[in-house]
């Protein structure tokens, strides 16, 4: 590459290797290139590598294969976040310097195992956000703005994890959903149709949530979110990654499965998502295309009349449950995890209730749908835990009406 200057030729050099979803290895060329510039008289330049850096180690972070080797990998993120932000600040560049403490506390957010911590530091992280937003709206900075609402429109997402009471939820999305939509419209204006797809596939998959949670009935969200999994799709294509084109699946199947109603169709993506998310290697998206798996094969098996093809789908779903559970405990993605693990009581219950005919079985299936349900509705703090208390009821019930010894009914129906 002749003619780069010493900074600008590794910087080459570490965007080829990203786009090969290559985040370590990109990583150490980063770290090359800051060393070969002089940050104290460019740290801006220093600033914008750091923050090169810091997203490296966030995506290696979800490549990881075991949750220790996650949060080494966010420390690291971390501590280049707060680089960034340092100089940032040196260079007098307050929104970025803001956008940059949002993101190291939202590190933090990643390496904390705590529901409760985990809350307070979503809730601080979302305050980060908004008064960057505040900033770069009063500085007329365009793409720092653009910025800030889709960071804040992923914090909103993780905020969504930790609410208990359905009112205080349903405001939540009612604010996502403004910041959603504004991200939208300003990553329209901007060269990054990455990052307009990635805002695109927040507000989608929350107008889906609204959808089936906060908003019953409302079509105008419901027509939102099909408008923007048809323009999501052409987007994807012109981009051409496999990223791009996993994200917009996601949202294909989405729409397929809890709009439409066809988890026939949306199995049939889900399974194309899934060679496409190991290729890119990301915990979170791979266990979000096991999770498309398992919802749609449910779905599927509760329409077959075929008891064989039906046993095959809910043995699928549990097959693939396990995979997404191993996946999101991974990052540590409280509300997927639960609803995965949800599932995979459901597989288990739906086997014995509509497919096994031997008692014996039965009984088994459905013991071990309680032991997960219960795990789960135990461990679940937000929310999310009427849908493993509901599955834990739905166990229970069947498993009540089989012939139990004294013993065995005290202590799987106390």
């Amino acid at each position: 590459m002749p003619g780069l200057s010493p900074v600008e030729k590794p910087l080459r050099e570490a965007e080829e290797k990203t786009r090969d979803y290559r985040w370590l290895d990109a990583s150490a060329v980063y770290e090359k290139a800051f060393k070969s510039n002089d940050s104290n008289r460019n740290p801006l330049e220093a600033a914008r590598v750091s923050a090169l850096l810091a997203r490296c180690f966030v995506e290696a972070a979800f490549q990881a294969e075991t949750r220790t080797a996650f949060k080494e990998r966010m420390v690291q993120a971390k501590e280049a976040y707060a680089q960034a932000q340092a100089f940032y600040e040196k260079s007098g560049n307050d929104s970025s310097s803001l956008l940059s403490n949002g993101k190291v506390e939202f590190a933090r957010f990643w390496i904390s195992d705590d529901f409760t911590e985990r809350k307070a530091l979503i809730e601080q992280v979302i305050a980060i956000a908004q008064e960057a937003a505040s900033t770069a709206e009063r500085k007329g900075e365009r793409e720092s703005l653009a910025s800030a609402h889709k960071d804040l429109a992923l914090y909103y997402d993780r905020a969504l994890e930790f609410s208990r009471e359905f009112k205080p939820l349903k405001e939540l999305v009612e604010n996502a959903l403004v910041v959603g939509e504004k991200a939208v419209a300003e990553y329209r204006t901007l060269d990054d149709p990455i990052g307009l797809l990635e805002c695109m596939e927040h507000l989608a998959q929350l107008l889906i949530f609204s959808h089936n949670i906060t908003h019953r009935g409302n079509r105008e969200n419901t027509r939102r979110a099909e408008a923007l999994g048809r323009e999501m799709t052409d987007l994807a294509g012109i981009i051409g990654t496999p990223y791009a084109r996993l994200i917009a699946i996601g949202v294909e199947a989405s729409l397929l499965l809890e709009i439409h109603g066809d988890p026939v169709r949306s199995l049939v993506l889900a399974e194309q998502a899934v060679p496409v998310a190991e290729k890119v290697g990301h915990k979170g998206l791979m266990g979000n295309a096991s999770g498309g798996i398992v919802g749609a094969s449910f779905w599927s098996a509760i329409g077959e009349e075929d008891p064989e093809k039906r046993r095959a789908l809910l043995e699928r779903g549990i097959e693939e449950a396990q995979r997404a559970i191993r996946f999101l405990e991974i990052p540590l993605l409280f509300f997927p995890v639960n609803y995965a693990r949800e599932a995979f009581a459901e597989c288990h219950t739906m086997l014995a209730v509509l497919v096994e005919t031997d008692g014996e079985k039965k009984k088994i299936l459905l013991r071990k749908a309680v032991q997960i349900a219960r795990e789960a509705a135990d461990e679940n703090a937000s929310w999310g835990r009427w849908g493993s208390s509901h599955a834990l009821s739905k166990a229970l019930l069947f498993l009540s009406q089989l012939d139990l010894g004294e013993d065995e009914r005290t202590t799987f129906l106390k």
